[in-house]
């Protein structure tokens, strides 16, 4: 929770920020608790769309696999158009 003089703000340098889905899922998930708790809902997401986005998000989550222990259900994540296409691109077809 945010309170009075416990503020901060964390900038993002590359060009994956937390608002978008190909973004590391933890970093993520903690930007978009504190987001929720600033903002009234003009955040959105940025949707996955293009199959380069879906390989960025899969290797994330393979060099995530050891240190944390639900990244099959990040995994699960990639939309289903993109996994074919990301399996191929890591070589796993």
């Amino acid at each position: 929770m945010l309170s009075e003089g416990h503020t901060a703000i964390v900038h993002f340098v590359g060009d994956v920020k937390p608002w978008m889905e190909w973004c590391n899922p933890p970093v993520a998930k903690l930007w978009w608790h504190y987001a929720r708790q600033i903002d009234s809902g003009h955040v959105q997401p940025t949707r996955i769309r293009t199959a380069n986005q879906a390989r960025r998000l899969a290797q994330i989550l393979d060099r995530n696999e050891g240190l944390i222990r639900p990244s099959a259900r990040w995994k699960s994540m990639v939309p289903p158009p993109f996994k074919t296409a990301v399996r191929a691109l890591l070589g796993r077809a």
